[in-house]
């Protein structure tokens, strides 16, 4: 069995199915301008001091004539001198311990010559590739796979996809689709220890540039991913950190549920066609009857500019007996966008909504409703927006606002929606919201039902809810 075998499930996370929210596509030509990403940070060195690394270069004069004739050797520590190695079968790597580490990150390629074939696979546990470009934009399939690894670190790497699939994939346990990975995830039997640190990745594949599936104690930081998704597919104990992520056609950030301990902070996500994270269920397997829970998922300190919509959750995806997303927190992200939702909840208990900042932007308004696009004029534009199934949400010290540029009247028309009657028992509280260029309209900053627009809390539920020292201010 390869890692081949759970492709057909992850797919789907990089072309996303009808949103839960009625997002509103651009059409807008996105910058590809070059932005600087995180400083590369490598994680610790491997203690070398065993076996001195053996050069390989390019023209077939170092210690091998090539890399794979070095790891068929059993060599553990290759050095690859700057030049272009190209490859036609993929460089599998299968030996405990090994190191693949470029000269010079820049000129120290690795280069597939043939469609349908992996650049860099990981089959043994403590593998390290680093420092090094892996090229797959003109040939070849995923630049880098980890498939059943422990404790691989893909670092400070050069990561040129295609337009074809994903070019990194940390598949997780070698496993069959279906039960075999929900059981894998449920017991805790995934690939325990790695890492991406500190890559620039650049892909032309619609969907996902990266790919990390069925991880425990994993880290993913300091990466740069360019034109493409980052995603978080059924994880325990992971962490997502300080990555740049820019100009995505799809959701910036996507976490797939059920999920533990994963926590997603101090992101800088721009340039999302989608909403900048996503977070809900992939119900690729047959989770039905499973109760999975979905527990301790942290979204902080996230910096976030988008169109339409920043936080987007949806926690069962319409089936609770698969699974439940209970008591998710969002803390300290800043959220800039331009219309629509800064976080949109549904189907999720007791989420916790602390100290964000929502700053409403301005609109183009040429946009709305053409093209197959949603039409936000059907829809309230809202701060924060909690819609269907969300009891016991607590929503204390955010601020909410609408700029001087925001001037068409459907961009905020409140800041805080309670939509439906299964919105239950939510704690409003210690909120601060502020409108440039008109006054509020209607009991700004109670429950009351009345007129839509420009109102500080809009409660339609007809239920019971703590709301108290909410402020509702003009800004000047």
């Amino acid at each position: 069995m390869t890692w081949r075998l759970l492709l057909p499930l992850l797919v789907a996370c990089g072309a996303p199915d009808a949103p839960t929210a009625p997002l509103v596509d651009s059409d807008t030509d996105v910058s590809t301008t070059e932005e600087p990403g995180p400083d590369p940070v490598s994680p610790e060195p491997p203690d070398d001091s065993a076996a001195p690394s053996v050069l390989i270069t390019a023209d077939g004069t170092g210690a091998y004539p090539d890399i794979a004739a070095a790891l068929a050797a059993g060599e553990t520590h290759l050095l690859l001198a700057p030049g272009d190695y190209y490859i036609d079968e993929a460089l599998e790597i299968t030996t405990p311990g090994t190191t693949l580490r470029g000269v010079d990150r820049s000129t120290s390629r690795i280069i597939a010559t043939r469609n349908d074939q992996d650049l860099v696979i990981s089959r043994a546990d403590g593998t390290t590739v680093d420092n090094l470009t892996l090229d797959t934009e003109l040939f070849g399939a995923a630049a880098f796979v980890q498939a059943g690894s422990h404790n691989t670190t893909l670092s400070n790497c050069t990561i040129l996809g295609n337009d074809r699939i994903f070019p990194v994939f940390f598949a997780g346990p070698v496993v069959t689709a279906g039960d075999a990975t929900l059981d894998a995830w449920a017991t805790d039997a995934l690939s325990t220890g790695n890492a991406m640190v500190g890559n620039d990745i650049r892909s032309a594949f619609v969907g996902d540039s990266v790919v990390f599936a069925l991880q425990a104690d994993g880290v993913v930081e300091n990466n740069t991913v360019r034109n493409g998704m980052l995603a978080i597919y059924m994880t325990r104990r992971v962490m997502v950190r300080n990555n740049l992520i820019l100009n995505s056609p799809t959701h910036s950030l996507f976490l797939s549920l059920p999920s533990i301990e994963t926590t997603l902070s101090d992101n800088d996500l721009r340039g999302s066609r989608y909403s900048a994270i996503s977070v809900r269920p992939q119900l690729e397997h047959p989770m039905k009857g499973r109760g999975f829970l979905a527990t301790d998922i942290v979204i902080a300190n996230n910096l976030i500019e988008s169109e339409y919509t920043g936080i987007e959750i949806d926690g069962d995806k319409g089936d609770p007996t698969a699974v439940q997303l209970v008591a998710p927190t969002l803390i300290g992200n800043t959220i800039a966008l331009d219309d629509f939702m800064g976080i949109y909840i549904i189907r999720t208990v007791a989420p916790a909504m602390t100290d964000n900042t929502i700053t409403f932007f301005g609109s183009d308004v040429s946009r709305r409703g053409v093209d197959g696009r949603a039409n936000i004029a059907s829809s309230l534009s809202s701060g924060i927006a909690l819609v269907l199934d969300v009891p016991d949400a607590v929503v204390t010290e955010n601020t909410i606002t609408r700029e001087l540029g925001a001037t068409d009247e459907r961009v905020m028309q409140n800041a805080i929606r309670l939509e439906l009657d299964s919105v239950t028992h939510a704690r409003v509280q210690n909120n601060a919201f502020v409108r440039y260029t008109d006054d509020w309209y209607h009991a700004p900053c109670s429950t009351e039902g009345g007129p839509a627009d420009r109102d500080g809390i809009y409660d339609t539920t007809q239920g019971s809810h703590d709301v108290a020292n909410n402020t509702c201010s003009v800004g000047l």
